[in-house]
């Protein structure tokens, strides 16, 4: 969990909306159990929370671009390091045998 990846972060606090996940007496044990404080928007108000919705959407999207990259590269820099690895390798051998 990020929280605790975090080293337990004090004072933070868990802004939602007013959805059931969110209001449930399970989830709102969670929030108590780690020390959050729990922050939702007013019934109907989606505008206040639009700052961070605009923002989690954009890091999607950034974040499957940068893996879509990731995966079309990882191929060419396995094969780059490959060679890299043999022209050391044939380096060092030549330097030995001259």
């Amino acid at each position: 969990m990020a929280f605790e990846m975090r080293g337990r972060p004090k004072d933070l606090m868990f802004h939602s909306d007013q959805g059931s996940h969110y209001t449930s007496l399970q989830f709102r044990q969670l929030i108590w159990r780690y020390q959050m404080k729990q922050s939702m928007s007013r019934r109907g108000n989606c505008w206040d929370n639009s700052p961070m919705e605009r923002f989690f959407r954009s890091y999607k999207t950034a974040g499957c671009q940068l893996l879509v990259i990731n995966r079309l590269l990882k191929p060419s820099i396995r094969l780059l390091i490959t060679f890299y690895v043999i022209i050391t390798l044939l380096d060092h051998i030549l330097l030995i045998t001259a």
